[in-house]
């Protein structure tokens, strides 16, 4: 799950069943992996603020789209600045085309225009809000791949604090 350059800092594996039965274990495991992304940060509480709620985002998206028996996969790692969380979660293939169309070929650039429709559609809230989120607000590079049974999602996030 790892690319050359990144330093692995922790993962996770567990049952999507896990975050269903108590939801509150999503913001659990995002805060803690929010804590141990950032003690070398110059603003480590503002560092994993931060990235406790892009986990959270990333997570619930996972739950949402994900097979109730399946698996969500997670890994973190960076390379200087940048932060990238990996997330590998079972899902159906209609689900992770849904997830390729919608944030696959999004620019950055166009990230805002995206979420501020799918935030002002009627109806039911889009699926893939939380991703288009990321990229419209922290504007993270979100990079999707899998087959008919997964869906991986390699998000690229690079946080620069007041003195870098």
């Amino acid at each position: 799950m790892e690319s050359c350059g990144f330093n692995p800092i922790a993962t996770a594996s567990l049952p999507i069943s896990r975050f269903t039965d108590a939801w509150s274990r999503v913001g659990d495991l995002a805060d803690y992996f929010g804590e141990i992304s950032s003690p070398r940060r110059p603003d480590p509480v503002r560092h994993s603020n931060i990235y406790s709620t892009i986990l959270n985002e990333l997570l619930e998206v996972s739950v949402h789209l994900g097979k109730p028996d399946g698996r969500v996969d997670l890994a973190l790692s960076h390379d200087g600045i940048v932060d990238r969380l990996t997330i590998r979660v079972d899902c159906d293939d209609a689900a992770r085309q849904q997830v390729v169309n919608t944030v696959g070929g999004l620019a950055r650039d166009n990230a805002k225009v995206a979420f501020r429709k799918a935030l002002l559609s009627p109806g039911k809230a889009h699926p893939c809000l939380g991703l288009l989120e990321l990229m419209a607000d922290y504007s993270a590079l979100i990079i999707t791949s899998g087959d008919g049974d997964t869906l991986t999602l390699q998000v690229d996030v690079c946080l620069k604090d007041d003195d870098e």
